[in-house]
């Protein structure tokens, strides 16, 4: 199989602020990038893969049997870093790609980070967990879906993508990066400032296992909500407490592990949600 060359970028520390542009504007288009480890599926691989990820173009047809797509084989993290240029304001980003037959499957998780010096990165999100449910479609369907969120509100001149894929594979045929307001670009970013992009999905791994718990004692304090015996009133009024909770859930801050106790309730919030539940069973 062939091998491209690994891609290696040399990142200033300086970094002016981005000229305005017509909205939304895709801040990455034609903008240079970084892919590491380099592509190596190879019914896609061809020196295109250098630049077709933010060339505007979005391939027709099977998607990983298309030069326009970048792919990769073997499982483990594919980092995709752009260089907008300058500091920019982010509103959004979309990740176009393609699962559900031949052993391909949607990517476990998708880490987004931002950085205006190219040194200290923050991480702004899962975009695997902004999806709204169902957006994708079981194993088995094949589909091509822009993932996609309009609620970054950061800023930064460098924009990288963690990618892990579940199981082998991986594939992407092109990244948008949109712009949002100005004010932005005075918005602190969020969390602490990691250098070792590694050390920060650590954390965040340890985070989402920490919310799928948190999520999976909500679903079971909607589903005693759900069963006979309360009244209409009751019911709604519980339920909308359970939909705040599950915002504050996805909207939850980072959890080191170095130190934490696996202790019940685990956090502030695990305890919001065990009061919830006690709350429905009063009331039934």
């Amino acid at each position: 199989m062939r091998q491209s060359a690994l891609l290696v970028a040399t990142l200033p520390l300086l970094s002016p602020l981005c000229p305005a542009q017509p909205a939304p504007g895709n801040l990455a288009l034609n903008k240079p990038y970084t892919l590491s480890p380099a592509p190596n599926y190879a019914l896609c691989l061809d020196p295109g893969d250098a630049t077709q990820l933010t060339d505007g173009v979005y391939v027709e047809g099977h998607f990983w049997t298309r030069e326009g797509t970048v792919g990769w084989s073997g499982g483990g993290l594919r980092f995709i870093t752009i260089d907008l240029g300058q500091v920019c304001p982010i509103s959004g980003l979309s990740f176009n790609t393609a699962a559900g037959v031949a052993e391909v499957y949607w990517p476990k998780s998708l880490l987004i980070l931002v950085s205006d010096d190219g040194q200290a990165w923050h991480s702004v999100g899962d975009l695997m967990e902004m999806l709204d449910p169902g957006f994708l479609p079981e194993y088995g369907t094949y589909a091509i879906k822009k993932l996609g969120t309009e609620s970054l509100e950061t800023h930064g001149r460098y924009v990288e993508l963690v990618v892990q894929p579940d199981r082998n594979y991986a594939f992407v045929d092109e990244i948008e990066v949109h712009r949002g307001p100005d004010a932005l670009l005075a918005k602190a970013l969020p969390g602490k400032a990691v250098a070792n992009v590694a050390d920060q999905m650590k954390v965040e791994a340890f985070g989402k296992l920490v919310r799928t718990q948190l999520r999976r004692d909500l679903q079971a304090a909607r589903e005693d909500i759900a069963a006979p015996g309360l009244a209409d009133a009751q019911r709604t009024a519980l339920t909308g407490k359970a939909d705040q909770l599950a915002v504050e859930i996805a909207d939850m801050p980072p959890i080191e592990p170095e130190g934490f106790r696996a202790v019940l309730p685990m956090t502030d919030l695990e305890r919001a949600v065990f009061a919830l539940q006690a709350e429905v069973w009063r009331a039934q």
